[in-house]
């Protein structure tokens, strides 16, 4: 076996001794060796949010004694902690190498984990596992409802981390780490797609105690580091460290000042994300409050209601900012809501009416960039059944306050600089101006400038309560008019002046 180049390679003695073994190294022999070597932790960090979620339930569990799916409090409690005490993240172990090199070694969660269990127990063993090793756990059910109360049973920390889906929603995870599965496993086998590793236990292997292995929920990360490697490293060492190294008798100097000038300091980064997990993308599943139902968009059950709304709008002023309407017809309109509605992204919902039943409005999430954490809402197009009124407002909430839930760190709103309302609707709703991208797109023959808001997840925990406190039922007379403003409560919990 040879490496390319000349000089040795940083790091090659932690990886040619596992590239030769006969069978796969895992990162389960890895830890072992690393305690048989008397390796210790050299930099620990706080466990991720899952973690701390399940260690919140297990306390819980035993203070409050309250059963799961028929599963005794004092036994939940416990596998909850022996899946925490089995957690093998927040370690970093500094591994031995040669000088002028170092090498750390951490575990890291490998992102969503889809779980497909068959008991109670086996449910409670899959949450467990996921949450204790970091991850998202996505449970698939076909019966929603009695799973939907089990899970509700948790509190909001674990619920946060915890997704109901449909079998068909596996498709369109693109992070999907981990499937764990109680039973044998048939049908995953025949998916299309690049490989996911499975973790299996028998129904009767989980009645047992046999609990499943955290390291095949967890990635591996070893950073090695070659302090003398060439670039501006290599120079602070010859220039710092080595007076008698004779200096170049010229320097070349940069033609414009830069940025990053200090041979002795680091370039300027941006700040660390200890345990950043890509959060999953939004499933298509209601999402219920007082005022409004949204449920995923489908133009057999909505088109009509919809059509029928949009139809009061005399005007179609509905459809000025928007790249798509007015629409004569409503076979044309669920014609087009069959076209573009029924997709993971955009993900539409229909805005329903919960005092008349009536669909009133679509809305959707788009852009959704799980890797970056990123996610937008847009598609606004509500009729004036709902323009104007508490549920227009509540339907927008729901919508924010999952993607602040899913993991998201960033949510945003665009709309054409020239859409005097939707620019006041943005602030009004807690998000900030960045800016203007002139000449963004052309929208049915027209230029349009895209106005850019957004709302970050630090900012989140005190709009949440703001868009609480507006929508409890006090806070609304008989005609259903505010008596606080919603500008005034999410300026106050953003500090900073936003009318309304």
């Amino acid at each position: 076996m040879r490496l390319s180049g000349a000089e040795r390679k940083a790091g090659g003695s932690l990886y040619l001794h596992r590239l030769v073994q006969p069978t796969p190294q895992t990162a389960a022999a890895v830890l072992g060796a690393l305690a048989t070597a008397a390796i210790a932790v050299t930099h620990p960090e706080p466990p991720p949010a899952p973690v701390q979620a399940l260690a919140q339930r297990a306390s819980a569990l035993r203070e409050n004694a309250v059963s799961i799916d028929g599963i005794d409090a004092a036994q939940a409690a416990t596998l909850c902690s022996r899946y925490l005490a089995l957690s093998p993240l927040g370690k970093v172990y500094t591994l031995p190498g040669p000088t002028c090199e170092s090498n750390r070694y951490r575990l890291l969660p490998r992102g969503t984990v889809w779980a497909m269990p068959q008991t109670p127990l086996g449910r409670l063993h899959h949450l467990a596992a996921a949450l204790a090793s970091g991850n998202v756990c996505c449970v698939e059910t076909a019966a929603e409802a009695p799973v939907a109360r089990s899970i509700s049973a948790f509190p909001q920390a674990v619920q946060a981390f915890v997704r109901l889906c449909t079998p068909y929603q596996a498709d369109a995870l693109p992070l999907l780490g981990v499937v764990l599965f109680e039973g044998m496993l048939t049908r995953w086998a025949q998916r299309e797609g690049a490989n996911v590793r499975i973790a299996t236990l028998s129904t009767t292997q989980i009645a047992d105690g046999v609990l499943i292995d955290l390291t095949a929920l967890v990635h591996e990360q070893s950073l090695s580091t070659n302090t003398t490697a060439a670039g501006g490293n290599a120079q602070r060492v010859t220039l710092g460290d080595h007076p008698r190294t004779a200096r170049p008798a010229t320097i070349q100097q940069p033609s414009r000042p830069a940025m990053h000038t200090s041979p002795s300091a680091p370039p300027p980064l941006g700040a660390e994300i200890p345990h950043w997990t890509p959060p999953p993308s939004p499933a298509r599943q209601p999402h219920v409050g007082q005022f409004c139902t949204l449920e995923p968009a489908d133009p057999q059950r909505h088109s009509a209601d919809l059509f029928a709304a949009y139809s009061l709008d005399a005007h179609g002023d509905s459809w000025t900012y928007l790249p798509y309407g007015p629409f004569a017809t409503q076979h044309d309109y669920a014609t087009w809501m069959q076209a573009s509605c029924t997709g993971l992204d955009p993900l539409f919902f229909t805005i329903v009416d919960r005092a008349s039943g009536k669909a009133s409005g679509l809305a959707s999430y788009l852009r959704i960039t799980p890797a970056a954490g990123s996610i937008e809402i847009g598609h606004l197009a509500f009729s004036p059944l709902l323009q104007r009124k508490p549920a227009a407002t509540e339907a927008l909430y729901l919508l924010m306050r999952e993607a602040f839930a899913l993991g998201y760190r960033r949510l945003e709103w665009k709309c054409n600089t020239l859409n005097a309302a939707s620019r006041q609707a943005a602030l009004r709703l807690g998000f900030t101006f960045e800016g203007v991208f002139r000449q963004a797109t052309v929208v049915k023959g027209r230029n349009r400038d895209t106005a850019w808001f957004s709302i970050i997840d630090s900012e989140w925990t005190a709009l949440d309560a703001a868009f609480r406190h507006w929508l409890t039922p006090g806070n609304f007379d008989d005609t259903g008019q505010q008596r606080e403003r919603l500008s005034a409560l999410t300026a106050a919990a953003l500090g900073r002046d936003c009318s309304g």
